[in-house]
């Protein structure tokens, strides 16, 4: 088979894509990359395997499928977080003539490394986590990250080559997000969900409650679950913080309604590098339900919004500035309508799985 990809415009496809890998079909980025393909007329397959395998039972379980259903694409599609399954989508990617296409979402050493802390940067199992990544960013023919920050940083780590690499922005399900009656409730609700990690900087939330434990009208709500969620209830707990829930993990299809019931959404708030190259896609999924939205202030956030005009931005890491940015939309319902119309505008602007699909597309059809 060629392994020249079919002439594609975004009203005639014959593009065959193989979305590929141990991953959760309902995770937004591959979720709305799939079905925005889709849209934009490609012909998407799926050769998946849970991701509570090993890896030898993932090898296995994929080369089965992909030989029994898939046999011939034009381009196989490794999902995010798939970073050891990439040598092997390459062998079949070379065996089969299709090309070969990451998206890796985030850096395995840096995840593990540098956000969640969970090994030393000395240690063994960070540097296999470094080899890891390395290879499979080499070996794939192209590369898609969330933002031109992120694509610049890691080809400055790991020496890739410019035209090896594009930009898609993380998508948004305008499907399920979307403006939902919010009924009546009493007082000034203030909605984070997401997982508890370092980067999130749910630390940083707390702060800004317990600076507004006076502001008897203003309730916080953080839903979720993860790595330092015991310790930021526990911190609530030491600061007596009566005006701060934490109802636990809900399904994502429970999310817009509980988006609805907020006056205000936050996006994410820690003091890391990582953040200031990502666009928060908690933010943009409030965005899409035409809600006022805070987060930190970052590059890649202001490449697609305007702070003050469809989002507003705080520092990064401080407590005081997210308080008051509360207290600012608290006072100002004009201000909270605004925002959240200007930003519902900008998510059907370049967030849609139609825009995205297209930028998938686009980038196809430009790859050499």
């Amino acid at each position: 088979m060629s392994r020249h990809l079919p002439r594609v415009t975004l009203y005639a496809i014959t593009m065959r894509l193989c979305y590929f890998g141990a991953y959760n079909p309902t995770y937004p980025r591959n979720a709305v990359n799939r079905e925005g393909l889709r849209r934009a007329g490609a012909e998407v397959v799926e050769c998946r395997v849970g991701i509570e395998l090993g890896t030898p039972a993932r090898m296995a379980g994929l080369w089965r499928q992909y030989w029994r259903d898939v046999r011939r694409c034009d381009v196989i599609v490794v999902a995010e977080f798939s970073h050891t399954l990439v040598l092997f989508a390459w062998l079949i990617a070379r065996m089969s003539g299709a090309r070969l296409v990451f998206d890796p979402a985030v850096s395995l050493y840096e995840i593990n490394v540098v956000a969640r802390r969970t090994v030393s940067a000395t240690s063994p199992r960070a540097r296999y986590y470094w080899a890891v990544e390395w290879l499979a960013l080499h070996l794939a023919d192209l590369l898609v990250w969330y933002t031109e920050e992120d694509r610049a940083y890691f080809g400055a780590q790991y020496h890739l080559s410019e035209s090896k690499s594009v930009a898609i922005l993380p998508g948004v399900n305008t499907d399920l997000f979307r403006p939902l009656p919010g009924g009546t409730h009493e007082g000034f609700r203030v909605h984070f969900n997401g997982a508890f990690l370092p980067t999130h900087g749910v630390e940083i939330i707390l702060g800004a409650a317990d600076r507004l434990r006076d502001q008897v009208a203003i309730h916080f709500e953080l839903i979720g679950d993860g790595q330092t969620r015991a310790e930021a209830v526990a911190t609530a707990e030491r600061l007596g913080l009566t005006n701060v829930t934490f109802p636990g993990r809900a399904p994502i299809g429970e999310i817009p309604a509980r988006i609805a019931q907020a006056d205000v959404c936050l996006g994410a708030f820690g003091d890391d590098p990582k953040l200031q190259r990502l666009f928060v896609l908690k933010a943009g999924q409030a965005m899409a339900c035409r809600k006022p939205v805070i987060t930190a202030d970052a590059p890649a956030t202001r490449r697609v919004c305007q702070h003050g005009t469809d989002i507003w931005l705080v520092p990064p890491g401080d407590p005081s500035a997210l308080a008051e940015a509360i207290l600012t939309l608290y006072r100002d319902p004009e201000l909270r309508a605004r925002l959240a119309e200007a930003g519902y505008h900008t998510i059907h602007s370049y967030f849609t799985p139609e825009r995205i699909g297209e930028n998938w597309l686009k980038a196809l059809s430009q790859w050499p």
